[in-house]
């Protein structure tokens, strides 16, 4: 601890080095020095080849140089901590069903653009050399990613997103580019078809025989690396989290959840060409997990405890009053080491799908939950794909305490709920016609969630329509589609009897 601030590790205190601490720079001087890892020559000291004459000087400089500070925070953390310096990192991501390769700089931000630019104008050069050499045609060798000819981006090259190693050596100030096959959209990549027959060795290896040639090329030009120096900085964070969970009698979730499972949520998708965007780990018997290459502002921390035996989802985050609303699962990176805990409940998992407006197409992402008085339950949590569109993942999982009983709500934007799960089971009664709520048991199913929002909705509509008329308000037109939606109902409930799933969806999405 130094002053009223607390770090893990002397990893996480030194990072503060760097941001020009003063405070930091005199102990952790003091720490080299005592420790004799600052070496010196007669009366001077040296650090990073430069020569002071006591350790005043010395501390001035470190206030004003950065680089000077980073120097020290090599040397005293560790001296085999970044014992290799790496001028440049490149990283591979091939596949076999084109022939061609791309030359990127792992970051689309402009900001990058003009130190990777001469690497690009390079390598180009020695692909046409190549090109000659081999007989290939020079525009199917290499294609320039970092500055594409004619107005093209790098998306244009790569069907979809795709994620390579080399951007989180970037994200460490490290020079970083990126070798990938290109035009080739990997339709079976993360699926049981990507298998080594399905693989086209003599693209591979034309590839290969062009990347050998160039880095040969490469190791041998003096006028590799640009004549201008661009600094990098250090983007990556560090977090240390907790599964907790309250217990029995007491006022403070101190009860650590060991053996779950750990999911940092950071906007990502889950997988990008196989490449997996969100964190997962396992947490040990502290409840204590770590993640120490966190490249975002914002994420959002979630816990889940897997019975060994059944499979089942246990344990999850709690968004009630105890746990979201007290301590948020969403967490600001505002610091280069967080630490932050995320609460965890006993519960059942039911899976819920289709959740997509059938009007707009748009995944229905806002989704809110109540218990039988329209409330938010004491407990509850819910866990849905990331992204706006249909495309990803218009499903999710609700956790409730069983015995409990449960209403959905499912919006998008500013317009309100779109669909409604209520269990509205009478529709003469205007209290029976919002809803009893499913009641959560091990039967409990909401494998047609769209069915059972259509058949709910249907039924409060019914309510409602017979309480204006009573008053002698009635419209025509919306009584006339809604007898159209009780028709394509029934038309859906026949359909389910007959085992015709897709009349069930259609007639389901129609209603």
């Amino acid at each position: 601890a130094v002053g009223e601030e607390e770090f893990t590790g002397k990893e996480a205190l030194v990072r503060n080095i760097v941001e020009g601490d003063t405070t930091l720079v005199v102990r952790i001087t003091d720490a080299a020095l005592a420790e004799g890892l600052l070496r010196k020559e007669g009366v001077q000291l040296v650090l990073a080849d430069q020569r002071f004459a006591n350790r005043g000087e010395l501390l001035e400089e470190l206030r004003d140089d950065e680089d000077l500070r980073l120097a020290l925070y090599k040397g005293w953390v560790d001296p085999k901590v970044d014992s290799l310096a790496v001028k440049l990192f490149i990283s591979l991501d091939l596949s076999s069903h084109t022939d061609e390769l791309g030359i990127w700089n792992s970051n689309s931000s402009f900001y990058y653009k003009r130190y990777f630019a001469p690497f690009g104008k390079n390598f180009m050069n020695y692909a046409r050399k190549i090109s000659r050499e081999l007989g290939y045609q020079r525009r199917d060798v290499l294609v320039n990613g970092i500055s594409p000819e004619g107005g093209m981006s790098w998306q244009t090259f790569v069907p979809g997103e795709i994620s390579v190693n080399s951007e989180l050596v970037l994200a460490t100030g490290t020079p970083a580019l990126a070798f990938v096959t290109v035009n080739d959209a990997r339709f079976l990549v993360d699926t049981p078809l990507d298998r080594s027959d399905k693989v086209n060795y003599d693209n591979l290896a034309k590839q290969i025989r062009v990347l050998a040639g160039m880095f040969h090329m490469a190791f041998e030009d003096p006028e590799l690396f640009p004549d201008f120096k661009m600094r990098l900085r250090d983007n990556l964070r560090s977090l240390r989290g907790q599964t907790m969970v309250f217990p029995r009698r007491s006022i403070v979730p101190d009860l650590p959840r060991a053996d779950a499972v750990a999911v940092v949520r950071n906007g990502k998708k889950k997988s990008y060409k196989g490449v997996r965007g969100e964190y997962y780990e396992i947490v040990d018997e502290e409840g204590t997990f770590f993640v120490n290459r966190v490249r975002v502002n914002n994420v959002q921390i979630e816990g889940y405890y897997i019975d060994p035996i059944t499979g089942r989802i246990t344990y999850a985050p709690d968004r009630g009053v105890q746990g979201d609303e007290a301590y948020p699962m969403k967490v600001a990176m505002d610091w280069r080491d967080k630490e932050w805990m995320v609460i965890l409940f006993p519960c059942e998992a039911y899976n819920f799908y289709d959740i997509v407006d059938p009007r707009y197409l748009t995944k229905l992402s806002n989704v809110q939950v109540f218990d039988e008085t329209n409330g938010a339950p004491v407990e509850y949590g819910y866990t849905i794909g990331e992204g706006p569109s249909a495309q990803n993942e218009p499903v999710g999982v609700l956790f409730a305490r069983p015995g409990s009983g449960i209403k959905m709500g499912f919006g998008a934007g500013l317009l309100g709920f779109r669909s409604l799960l209520l269990n509205a089971t009478n529709v003469t009664d205007k209290d029976k016609a919002d809803g009893d709520g499913y009641s959560i048991t091990r039967n409990t199913s909401f494998a047609r969630t769209t069915f059972l929002a259509a058949n709910d909705m249907w039924n409060l509509d019914e309510s409602r329509i017979r309480e204006l008329k009573s008053f002698s308000i009635e419209n025509q037109r919306l009584n006339d589609l809604h007898n159209r939606a009780k028709d394509e109902l029934d038309l859906a409930e026949v359909a389910s009897a007959e085992l015709r799933w897709g009349d069930f969806v259609r007639h389901t999405r129609a209603a």
